[in-house]
């Protein structure tokens, strides 16, 4: 039922959103995988949408031979009142696909539809401008919704937490941002904490600390304006989790630190659209027990993403 009416409202803010606004402003540099301290559509509305492609694997364990692929398509909406103040709406489009021996045959597990979709606000209270530069401090704060399903089932027997396209809770998160950018070159950073609550069969994912930090560089004009623009970017990914909890106690084979180096590019044709895509290369990988995780320095294993943002 709570996810039910959180899906009808967020329907009915996306459609109000999309009916009231009607600007379109230049687009700002950023980076791919995580936000930065400026709005990057300085005001007005922007929508953005990204296509994730995961790739996983459970190579010390022969036996069962997992293989999971998860592929993301969060939509993002998101309106400038002002030029410090940003709000949006993301609401992801998941697909999971697991693969594993199981008494002597493969078996596929297929799970797609919405997931837990995101209410952020972001509020830059602090910049300094100059000639061809400036620096901007920002705080994020939003709320992960139960929208996703936690029910799904194959052959009557109901999927693990961790292939349900919902977790059931509300999850709270806060982030600071920083970005400084001096005529060609960019520097951006940012520090997330999640907050996992027990969500559906009282089952609590461990808490979630990501640290970001990026580089872009303007490769074409030398000279900013006019369109079109070509950025190159580097950026440093990491994720930690916390162990997962269940009724109380300790659920085992959970628990990570992965780190990422991810480069990039972005090209803003327009003055309005921006597209872009990333290689999430994992470069470093901690887990706690037997899991699916990634091969360290492998490309078959790194993440994959690819979109783009259009200003209205």
């Amino acid at each position: 039922m709570i996810r039910k009416k959180a899906i009808k409202v967020l329907c009915l803010i996306t459609i109000l959103h999309l009916i009231c606004q009607h600007s379109q402003e230049a687009l700002a540099q950023a980076p791919v995988n995580f936000d930065t301290a400026v709005t990057q559509f300085f005001s007005g509305s922007v929508f953005r949408t990204l296509g994730v492609i995961i790739h996983k694997t459970d190579d010390d364990n022969r036996a069962f031979n997992r293989r999971l692929t998860i592929k993301k398509v969060p939509l993002v909406f998101g309106y400038a009142p002002m030029s410090d103040v940003a709000v949006a709406i993301s609401v992801p489009w998941i697909e999971k696909s697991q693969r594993n021996n199981l008494s002597g045959r493969r078996v596929t597990l297929d799970v797609a539809g919405l997931g837990d979709a995101t209410l952020l606000g972001r509020w830059t209270f602090k910049k300094w401008l100059g000639h061809w530069r400036r620096t901007d401090m920002a705080i994020i704060g939003g709320v992960e919704l139960p929208t996703g399903d936690t029910n799904r089932r194959d052959e009557g027997i109901r999927l693990p937490p961790e292939l349900q396209l919902g977790s059931g809770s509300f999850d709270p998160f806060l982030r600071m941002a920083f970005s400084r950018v001096v005529k060609r070159k960019s520097i951006f950073a940012e520090l997330q904490y999640k907050v996992n609550t027990p969500g559906a069969l009282d089952f609590k994912f461990g808490d979630v600390l990501e640290y970001d930090l990026a580089t872009t560089y303007r490769l074409f004009p030398a000279v900013k304006y006019p369109n079109p623009e070509f950025y190159g970017i580097l950026e440093l990914n990491g994720v930690w989790e916390q162990q997962a909890r269940q009724r109380g106690r300790d659920v085992e084979n959970t628990g990570s630190h992965t780190i990422f180096l991810s480069p990039g590019i972005q090209v803003i044709p327009l003055k309005n659209l921006l597209l872009e895509a990333s290689v999430q290369i994992p470069i470093y990988q901690d887990l706690r027990g037997r899991q699916l995780g990634y091969e360290v320095g492998d490309l078959g294993d790194s993440n994959i993403v690819f979109g783009f943002r259009f200003s209205y």
